[in-house]
């Protein structure tokens, strides 16, 4: 028995489209029927008999009326076609309102594919159709899409998704199938391979979902753990765009600039913080602003820091161009590598000293021997006032010369004191009763001690040195700075207290006990105030002091771990603060 197999004629707008249907008709419908490939790239074919005439579009049925119109009706068929479900999910990686390319071989097909998409829902994508020999610009453009045609795409687009041929839909299939008498049972297996690709379509797209959900939860934790760090940073990190507007800052900007983060949002920085404009301006007049890395290392930025390294770098981003800028507070550092330079200097001193002090005493005590045994020889005889004189003046400069080796010899010791537990109060009451006869008659005395006992742990004799030492240099300023017949005016004032671990005028990093030593007089000149700890420097003339009051003082506190810090205005006077750490309450003995 003979088989008659229907034959089926695929005419399409191109061979490519042509040959991508006739494709998808045998693995639909496999030897069950012949199809025929025919296309209008070479203008309007001749059509031969067969059973079925099957068009891909409405616009390529128009153009081929002239010759359909011999042939029966019941045998056209305009197909419908669809977008492929399982392609689809490749336009997810369009970003929103992005303009793309619909890139096809017609202006028709372009139209019919943008209104398909439009219908699928992508309807923030700005569309643009382009096909060969169009007149469109497409320099302007970064994406394109096309349905099978990538050769068209035009070489500069950088971003090309490829969505393949559109398939004939159910409904296509169905109506070709009755129009072969072919079995029912056919019409089912399209809808059951639709409903298949709609499947594979829904499991594709939950999958794509979890590995986009996986992506925003770590990308969400990276966020987090970065933000973390930037608000960790002890310094103030500013995003600024090229005009100063801060768009992005870390707590620490908020804590210096003294407003809340959400307010500092859209504030020029410069006008926040003046001090900053002149290292912005060179940032901005930088040949190269992509290239823009600039630091600035100790330079003072009133009023929030007395020296702070800043850092400026050029950022490119979503918000544009800009800079961000970075400031760390480096004071304190400066501080401290000022205290260690002074400290090398007083070791310095002490070291040169101890090597040359042990043979000047031995001079001296030669000259102090050689003093008694001539006092002692002529004590009988009548030498006169002036011999007398004399030898009150040689045993004076001798007294003098030997304090100043005690001095330096001082300097050179770097033994650790004896401590003891000791009461602040009294140390100073003990101190003024030891020098208050050192001091002139007509300065008074103010004392502001603390009602609570203020324990310390220290020695005893270094730290009475130190209050000594201060109060001889207050009573020798006030003496500098008087006037006349205003003696009685002339006040240097004691007050003690505690101050709890990091309260404000605290410097040190636990709970401390502090004396504050101020006078009247006309104060410490500028000029002077940075040096008056280094060893040797002294106002007083070589005559009146050895400048190395202050450097043991300073020596002696730091070997306490404590802090000693002036404070002085021109005309209103000094002020020196000493601070030591609180002793602990003593240890309870055992039963």
């Amino acid at each position: 028995m003979i088989t008659i197999v229907p034959q089926v004629a695929v005419i399409a707008g191109s061979p490519r489209t042509s040959h991508s249907l006739r494709d998808q008709l045998v693995q639909q419908f496999g030897n069950l029927a012949t199809f025929l490939e025919y296309h209008l790239a070479n203008g309007v074919p001749e059509l031969p008999l067969a059973d079925a005439y099957l068009f891909s579009s409405r616009e390529v049925f128009e153009q081929c009326r002239g010759s359909a119109d011999r042939l029966a009706p019941a045998s056209l068929i305009v197909a419908s076609r669809t977008l492929n479900p399982a392609k689809m999910i490749l336009l997810a990686n369009l970003p929103e309102k992005s303009r793309v390319l619909l890139v096809n071989d017609s202006a028709a097909a372009c139209q019919e594919l943008i209104a398909s998409l439009m219908e699928a829902g992508l309807t923030d994508i700005s569309w643009q159709a382009w096909f060969p020999g169009c007149s469109v610009d497409s320099s302007s453009y970064d994406y394109a899409v096309s349905p099978g045609e990538a050769d068209h795409i035009p070489d500069h687009i950088r971003h090309r998704i490829d969505i393949g041929m559109r398939i004939f839909d159910s409904y296509s299939l169905t109506l070709l199938t009755e129009r072969l008498g072919l079995a029912k049972s056919i019409h089912h297996g399209f809808e059951l391979a639709h409903l298949r690709e709609l499947l594979s379509f829904s499991r594709s797209l939950r999958l794509r979902q979890l590995e986009r959900d996986n992506y925003a939860s770590a990308l969400n934790d990276t966020q987090n753990y970065l933000r973390g760090v930037l608000e960790a940073l002890p310094s103030m990190i500013a995003a600024i765009n090229l005009h100063g507007s801060i768009y992005h800052c870390n707590q620490m900007a908020a804590h210096y600039l003294g407003l809340p983060k959400n307010q500092l949002i859209g504030r020029n920085l410069q006008t926040l913080l003046p001090a900053l404009g002149p290292f912005l301006d060179k940032a901005r007049t930088s040949a190269e602003y992509s290239q823009v890395k600039l630091n600035f290392q100790r330079q003072p930025l009133p009023p929030l820091f007395q020296h702070a390294d800043i850092a400026i770098a050029s950022l490119s981003n979503d918000s544009g161009r800009g800079y961000v800028v970075r400031i760390e507070d480096v004071s304190r550092l400066v501080e401290q590598e000022g205290q260690l330079e002074r400290l090398h200097k007083i070791e310095t001193v002490g070291q040169l000293a101890a090597s040359i002090v042990h043979d000047y005493n031995n001079y001296l005590n030669t000259i102090t021997g050689s003093l008694s045994m001539i006092t002692l020889l002529t004590q009988d005889c009548a030498i006169g006032s002036e011999m007398t004189s004399y030898l009150g003046n040689i045993n004076d400069a001798v007294q003098r010369i030997m304090h100043f080796n005690r001095q330096l010899l001082q300097l050179s010791k770097d033994q650790a004191p004896e401590i003891r537990r000791l009461e602040l109060n009294d140390l100073c009451r003990d101190s003024v009763k030891l020098c208050r006869s050192s001091l002139d008659k007509e300065i008074n005395f103010d004392f502001a001690l603390s009602s609570q006992p203020l324990p310390i742990a220290g020695d005893l004799f270094q730290l009475e040195e130190v209050i000594i030492n201060v109060l001889i240099n207050a009573g020798h300023s006030l003496l500098q700075s008087r006037s006349p017949n205003k003696a009685d005016q002339d006040r240097i004032r004691l007050q003690t207290g505690r101050l709890a671990a990091g309260q404000a005028g605290n410097p040190l990093d636990t709970a401390c006990c502090y004396v504050a030593i101020g006078d009247n007089g006309a104060g410490i000149p500028p000029e002077v105030l940075p040096h008056i700890f280094e060893p040797f420097f002294s106002t007083k003339g070589r005559e009146k002091g050895s400048g190395l009051g202050l450097s043991i003082a300073w020596k002696i506190i730091q070997q306490h771990a404590g802090r000693i810090e002036v404070d002085s205005q021109s005309g209103a006077g000094a002020r020196f603060t000493i601070c030591l750490p609180e002793a602990p309450p003593p240890a309870t003995p055992a039963p």
